[in-house]
């Protein structure tokens, strides 16, 4: 028998089905919903077990909307590993955008230190010049700027 005063929403991360109370509207809820998201203690992560329905005879049988439960699972699990595959290609590409980032940045932070390594070096130079002059170039120098 099915209890009424429930709605249920399946998970985005883990694919377990949760209870949510029935004055909550299925359709208000978030595109993506977890575990996470659920008020109930019990089940409010993935790591918990999944709740049971209490009509779940898990008989093979034809469900209400006339789907056998094995199709079903079948495409769960189809829905499951397109999402997995998915996950992966995304995480690849990050992956890949950070290391290109990476490389990005390692590159100007090395434009960088040559451009102080220069400075510094025409610096020291500058200083070196100067003293190396006597103090009549000095005193030139200045009158001249």
């Amino acid at each position: 028998m099915t209890d009424v005063s429930r709605n249920w929403v399946q998970c985005d991360a883990c694919s377990k089905w949760r209870a949510i109370s029935a004055d909550v509207y299925v359709d208000e809820l978030p595109d993506r919903w977890f575990c996470s998201m659920n008020k109930d203690d019990t089940y409010n992560s993935c790591e918990k077990v999944e709740e049971p329905q209490e009509d779940d005879d898990d008989n093979g049988e034809n469900d209400d909307n006339g789907e056998d439960d094995d199709d079903v699972s079948e495409t769960v699990d189809e829905e499951t590993a397109n999402l997995e595959a998915e996950a992966e290609a995304t995480a690849a590409e990050l992956v890949k955008e950070n290391k290109k980032r990476a490389r990005e940045e390692d590159k100007d932070r090395r434009a960088k230190e040559r451009k102080i390594a220069s400075e510094t070096k025409a610096q020291q130079e500058l200083e070196d010049y100067v003293a190396g002059l006597t103090e009549e170039q000095k005193n030139e120098h200045k009158r001249m700027r």
